[in-house]
């Protein structure tokens, strides 16, 4: 058994072996505040997901994530065992291929005990597909979702079923998801302060991306990192760059960067706040929506610290897409943790909510 400990929670994972983004992503969990004093246990079956692992079991309070639950709403598993000992298997497989939809299918009419479901009882029953939820009662689906028989050292047998949600937790997920969007635009947040924060709280995590030289141009791995970013001057066309302390707290560092920004626009001119050692660089190209972005930085190749840059964003479906980029040193980091972060920062963004925000 192996176990995690975060901010907010711990986890235990009953398994020797765990892959390394499935324990980031229960390290993530655990350093949510939405998990704070939750039991969490994952099964032995743990390997990544979308946005949990496949596995995760844990008590919920006040506070929920949408993603991490709801695409499981509907999904359910039975067992139940058979009083015959002598199973003709060929033709139960007949009967559960004849009578149970799998796949993409759904009934042709509600199944008889599709009404002891009570599906109108959801707040957001307005908002999904009632036809095609009610038909879908009493179907298998698809992906990792089985119908088996099994038998015990005894003979006795036993009908196992795991069933999927059928696209009804998908529908109840981004119904609540995007009520949380909703409030923070009601809210009036601000992109940028919100992005960069999320962005300091994923780079702080791991020594690759706070490297940097000391005093004496010794390398470091420093303690903390804090954002080093520039801001455009729509009155000439320029740019000037400033930088906020990090704190993990969203509503402090939120506010400071709202007025480290407002208090330097009276200043005439180009001007360079004077940065801390301990800073990585981020710059935005809010008029471009591009695939592809390189800056060639050219002098004694002892830049450790990354530099981040990310574009216009724009909806690409039911999606809000932003493109972003990072360069940093190949003595800091390669491949494998460029990937971790940009997970993590997914995660994060997936995550965030109105409660996460302060509000």
């Amino acid at each position: 058994m192996k176990t995690i400990q975060g901010k907010f929670a711990e986890a235990k994972i009953y398994s020797d072996t765990c892959e390394d983004y499935a324990a980031a992503q229960i390290q993530l969990l655990c350093d949510h505040e939405t998990a704070e004093n939750a039991v969490i246990r994952v099964m032995p079956d743990v390997h990544p997901g979308k946005v949990g692992t496949v596995g995760l079991t844990m008590t919920v309070g006040e506070k929920l994530i949408p993603y991490l639950l709801g695409g499981d709403i509907g999904c359910g598993g039975s067992c139940v065992g058979f009083k015959t000992k002598r199973i003709e298997g060929k033709r139960l497989d007949a009967v559960i291929w004849e009578r149970v939809p799998s796949g993409a299918f759904v009934r042709r009419e509600i199944h008889r005990y599709g009404e002891e479901a009570h599906l109108e009882e959801l707040f957001c029953f307005r908002h999904i597909q009632e036809k095609k939820a009610f038909l879908s009662l009493g179907t298998l689906g698809g992906g990792n979702h089985f119908i088996e028989v099994d038998r015990d050292e005894e003979g006795t047998h036993y009908l196992a079923v795991h069933s999927g949600s059928r696209h009804l937790g998908v529908e109840v997920t981004e119904y609540y998801q995007n009520l949380a969007y909703q409030a923070c635009r009601e809210r009036g947040l601000r992109f940028f302060p919100s992005f960069l924060h999320l962005l300091s709280r994923v780079v702080n995590r791991h020594d690759a991306f706070k490297m940097g030289h000391n005093a004496e141009g010794e390398p470091v791995i420093w303690k903390q990192v804090s954002p080093s970013y520039t801001v455009f001057q729509e009155e000439d066309s320029s740019f000037y760059s400033l930088s906020t302390e990090y704190v993990p707290e969203f509503e402090a560092f939120y506010r400071q960067v709202v007025l480290d920004i407002e208090q330097s626009k009276p200043l005439q001119g180009p001007r360079w706040k004077e940065e801390p050692p301990n800073r990585f660089y981020v710059s935005c190209i809010p008029w471009l929506h591009y695939r592809g972005f390189s800056m060639q930085m050219y002098g004694d190749g002892k830049l450790l610290c990354p530099i981040f840059t990310w574009g216009k964003f724009e909806r690409n479906g039911d999606k809000t897409v932003m493109p972003l980029t990072i360069q940093i040193h190949h003595a800091s980091a390669d491949g494998f943790h460029i990937a971790q972060l940009f997970q993590e920062l997914q995660w994060e963004v997936d995550h965030f909510s109105e409660e996460q925000a302060g509000a």
